[in-house]
């Protein structure tokens, strides 16, 4: 019975652990996510989306950073890289024929 016991709480303090573990990334990646969705919306108002991550890393308690607010504005230049591919391919493309459109 003593064996049972010490498995049994030995069992439940590393579930405790676990889920606390588990709990506190998941929070983290919640609020990784949050903070990625406020930069991509605010990046195209004509106010600071920078001052948004700041307000809301605050409001969130979360300790990103610099590397991570660089990572989150890299990351919107990365979507608007993709989506305007094909535009920007015809830029360079005219610009090395000279070929320029009024």
């Amino acid at each position: 019975m003593v064996l049972f016991q010490n498995n049994f709480v030995l069992t439940s303090l590393l579930n405790i652990i676990s889920y606390n573990y588990l709990g506190d990334k998941m929070n983290e990646l919640i609020s990784i996510i949050i903070l990625a969705i406020i930069q991509g919306a605010t990046e195209w108002l004509p106010i600071s989306s920078s001052g948004h991550l700041v307000l809301f890393t605050e409001l969130l308690n979360f300790e990103g950073g610099l590397a991570f607010d660089v990572a989150l504005h890299l990351g919107t230049l990365l979507a608007v890289i993709i989506y305007f591919w094909n535009d920007l391919i015809e830029i360079l493309k005219s610009f090395i024929k000279w070929d320029f459109k009024t």
